[in-house]
């Protein structure tokens, strides 16, 4: 009896996974007619597709209840970046209208009560004491000369002083350096007399250097840029006043810890025992050398 060569079992892999699976055979162990009838059974039963995939009208439909929302999205960034600075230029604008008060000019202000002042008792000229109507005594910040100053002929002044003035206060009385660093602008602005006169105008300055020379700290000279010329236009006083201060405040953090070789009695930065900027007023602000600016300031001494 001839032998029967055994299946290979690859080929007969590959021979059953081309058949459909519909039209499959089943196992073995049934008879050839069985067979048969199985699979005109299944093929009757299978739905038969033109194509694959199945039409659409055969997969199951999401309902519309369950489509996720339709969220826009922008073009780009930079279409966001570009509206949202719109919207900020917008505000700015409608914001410096908002005068609670009139514009009133600093000139237009005359002045309310004299101070009586009387030499340093240091006998410095660049000093002086004055008594103000609460009886508190009030030092003029002494600052030494500047270098370039010494060094060569200064150019004249090209503005006249900038001045600094509160509303219901003594005139020279000066700006408090802490309300001009805690208050808001819009604040600011509604106590200030000629907040928003443009100080700089007609000036062609874009910037100006601010210098600190405090008595005993010649080591830590401060000169600062301050930009007056913006995109809106230039600076208001309010603004000028309000970047004064932030100098200053950046200063004395710089020197409070410091302990100078040369120090002056009565003129140590110090929140102890010493000066700290709660006693700065700003009072104006003088054009010394090219664009170089001085700040004037007076030291309330309780």
């Amino acid at each position: 009896m001839p032998k029967q060569s055994k299946a290979d079992p690859q080929a007969s892999a590959s021979r059953k996974s081309s058949i459909p699976y519909a039209l499959r055979s089943s196992p073995s162990s049934y008879s050839s007619s069985s067979r048969a009838s199985s699979v005109v059974s299944r093929a009757s039963s299978v739905t038969s597709y033109s194509s694959y995939p199945p039409s659409p009208h055969k997969m199951p439909m999401i309902k519309k209840e369950e489509s996720p929302p339709f969220i826009p999205v922008p073009a780009s960034m930079a279409y966001m970046d570009a509206r949202m600075d719109a919207y900020i230029k917008r505000e700015e604008a409608r914001y410096k209208r908002e005068d609670v008060k009139p514009n009133i000019k600093y000139e237009d202000v005359k002045p309310d009560i004299k101070f009586k002042r009387r030499d340093s008792p240091s006998g410095s000229s660049a000093s002086s004491v004055s008594v103000g109507p609460d009886g508190c005594r009030r030092d003029r910040l002494p600052q030494f000369a500047y270098k370039w100053q010494v060094m060569a002929v200064p150019a004249p002044s090209t503005t006249e002083p900038i001045n600094f003035q509160f509303y219901d206060v003594p005139t020279g009385w000066g700006v408090n350096m802490v309300e001009l660093m805690s208050k808001g602008l819009k604040a600011l602005g509604e106590d200030m007399v000629g907040a928003y006169d443009q100080v700089f105008s007609g000036s062609g300055l874009k910037t100006v250097s601010l210098r600190i020379a405090w008595p005993g700290y010649q080591s830590s000279e401060w000169v600062r840029p301050i930009h007056v010329k913006t995109d809106y236009g230039n600076i208001y006083r309010v603004d000028f006043a309000a970047q004064i201060a932030l100098q200053f405040s950046r200063f004395f953090e710089k020197t409070e810890y410091e302990n100078p070789k040369h120090g002056e009695p009565g003129w140590l930065i110090s929140r102890k025992g010493g000066v700290s900027l709660r006693q700065l007023y700003l009072v104006s602000v003088v054009n010394i050398f090219g664009d170089v600016w001085q700040a004037d300031v007076i030291v309330e001494r309780r």
